[in-house]
């Protein structure tokens, strides 16, 4: 189900393979459509981190 809910979304991303977290982002779907970020390590990182617009605490 997660990479159903992910390919949908963004159909050009590649899928996640052994050792993605030395240098690249994880998204993961969930069961209700969302998407999850995993966050690596090296530069995804730190691009992820610099182009954040705006965020909000969501609780459960």
């Amino acid at each position: 189900m997660s990479f159903e809910v992910v390919a949908a979304r963004y159909p050009a991303m590649e899928s996640v393979s052994k050792g993605w977290r030395r240098a690249k982002v994880l998204f993961k779907g969930e069961g209700s459509g969302h998407v999850n970020i995993g966050l690596g390590g090296g530069t995804a990182f730190a691009i992820f981190n610099r182009n954040i617009g705006k965020w909000e605490m969501v609780r459960r």
